[in-house]
């Protein structure tokens, strides 16, 4: 019998030493599946913090240097623009001063018979008395010979100095005076005060008509539907005049284009101090809805009349700037027709809001 309970105690503490056994190697497992998790989440908040931050720090630098280029793209567009205003301007400048120049011409001609009639009926009893008298030389301008070197000179004449002139510009000149004219200084004198007193009524009117135009147009925009008034055509002096006093009433514009178009629109004006850019809402198809106030929409109009009101050819070549200036003008005319168009459908009360579609489409076929 001793013997026997020696071996149920030996297997009694055999079976708690296995058990004691069995439950350090789960505390075992248990840790080493810790220490795994821990290892393994640190390594992937590791790549959350260094690798996606990298990566967004990245994305955000992609679109501010994207941001970035657009907007020099749009400045240096900007900057062209302005560049052809300002030559439009000084081709106008040069313009005008052609025009002036030939006014002056033309003085210099209508005053020429009065001074020779004043010269010869001063000098020419001195002349009589003193025939061998050294006769002043005629002056000539280049581009026009000496009278003298043609025609023998008759005694007791004055010579008369000959205004010529080059004349690039194709400026309509008079015809110069010749030997035939009248000698008598009031008659002659008498030419160009008529002359101001025809031209001063012109002017007048004129002057009244360039006064009426934005009273008309400020009239206009506070007319009602059924009240018809003519308006003049919208791509001219008057009618962009009676497209942004309309267009000044508007509180707010919808313009619908495709956003092509818009970019077109925005780099026209993107530089006009009363422009202010919108935000988009996108549409299906492409097209791209911008709500304008009425500051930015005569800011817009402005805008798009000068580029539209450029005198463009033909294009014979395959020139790039002349193309471009081409379709410069076509795009330009069509959405500020169509605006001022739109526009002068607006009225003062109650209504629909304004909104300008710029989308043609082929009809329904039946």
């Amino acid at each position: 019998m001793p013997r026997r309970d020696d071996i149920v105690t030996i297997v009694i503490d055999t079976k708690n030493e296995m058990k004691r056994s069995i439950d350090g190697l789960g505390n075992r497992v248990n840790d080493l599946e810790r220490d795994l998790r821990a290892s393994f989440t640190g390594e992937i908040t590791g790549l959350r913090e260094t690798a996606l931050t990298d990566l967004k720090s990245s994305q955000h630098e992609t679109r501010t240097s994207a941001y970035n280029a657009g907007k020099r793209a749009s400045e240096a567009v900007a900057a062209v623009t302005d560049l052809r205003r300002d030559v439009d301007r000084l081709h106008n400048g040069l313009d005008s001063l052609c025009e002036d120049v030939g006014k002056i011409l033309e003085i210099l001609h209508a005053a020429a018979p009065v001074l020779v009639s004043a010269v010869g009926s001063l000098e020419g009893p001195h002349l009589a008395q003193a025939g061998d008298t050294p006769r002043p030389e005629t002056v000539a301008l280049p581009g026009q010979r000496q009278a003298s070197d043609q025609e023998p000179e008759t005694p007791g004449a004055t010579a008369v100095p000959a205004l010529a002139v080059d004349n690039p510009r194709g400026i309509k000149l008079p015809p110069p005076t010749g030997a035939d004219v009248p000698t008598t200084g009031e008659d002659e004198a008498e030419q160009p005060a008529e002359a101001e007193g025809q031209n001063a009524p012109e002017a007048d009117s004129r002057e009244e008509k360039e006064h009426d135009v934005p009273h008309a147009a400020l009239e206009a925009s506070e007319q009602g539907p059924g009240e018809s008034v003519k308006e003049p055509a919208p791509l001219t002096w008057e009618g962009r005049i009676w497209a942004i006093m309309r267009a000044g009433k508007v509180a707010s514009a919808t313009l619908v284009c495709h956003r092509d178009t818009w970019e077109f629109v925005a780099a026209q004006v993107g530089s006009h101090p009363h422009f202010r850019t919108p935000a988009l809402e996108e549409r299906e198809n492409g097209l791209v809805a911008a709500v304008l106030s009425g500051r930015s929409l005569v800011a817009m109009l402005l805008a798009l009349y000068r580029v539209a009101n450029v005198s463009v050819s033909r294009p014979e070549g395959e020139d790039t700037e002349e193309l471009v200036a081409y379709a410069d003008w076509a795009m330009a005319s069509q959405v500020y027709y169509a605006t001022a168009r739109v526009l002068s459908r607006a009225y003062s009360g109650e209504g629909e809001p304004v909104e300008v579609t710029i989308d043609n489409r082929v009809p329904v076929r039946a």
